[in-house]
């Protein structure tokens, strides 16, 4: 697909490993999700609190709604992309790239969180690869 931007991102509609043996799929949040991904991040809130970076300029709160519109700006400035972590299609986790810088630097910084419920079954991981995977080596990754 074309871009009407050199750096907006070509967000698919989901990323998925193939014959692996950890069934994840990544896939852009949408206004739908707001129930789920509320249930599963404030029910982790404890257990995400050590890793939790928060708002360094303490902007206003915004809903759900508002953030996933910032998330589509930050896709079509080519600045951030955020995906869930999907298994067996419900969420369990959330990925991101973001801070993008284009040119010679080519970066992006990677945050992550998983449900407690699913630490250690190799999901951040295989969520982290199929991320660089895309953002790499994927035409329409950033």
């Amino acid at each position: 697909m074309m871009r009407s931007d050199s750096n907006a991102i070509d967000v698919p509609r989901f990323i998925q490993a193939h014959g692996l043996h950890v069934p994840i799929i990544l896939r852009p949040l949408t206004t739908d999700d707001c129930d789920e991904w509320n249930e599963v991040r404030w029910r982790n809130d404890d257990w995400l609190k050590p890793w939790e970076s928060g708002d360094p300029v303490h902007g206003a709160s915004m809903s759900f709604n508002e953030w996933v519109r910032a998330m589509r700006c930050n896709e079509r400035n080519g600045t951030g992309v955020v995906f869930a972590i999907e298994h067996h299609g419900r969420i369990v986790g959330q990925i991101s790239l973001g801070a993008i810088c284009y040119g010679a630097m080519r970066t992006g910084v990677v945050g992550y969180w998983v449900d407690e419920r699913c630490a250690g079954r190799g999901y951040a991981p295989m969520a982290v690869t199929l991320l660089a995977d895309w953002a790499m080596f994927d035409p329409s990754g950033p």
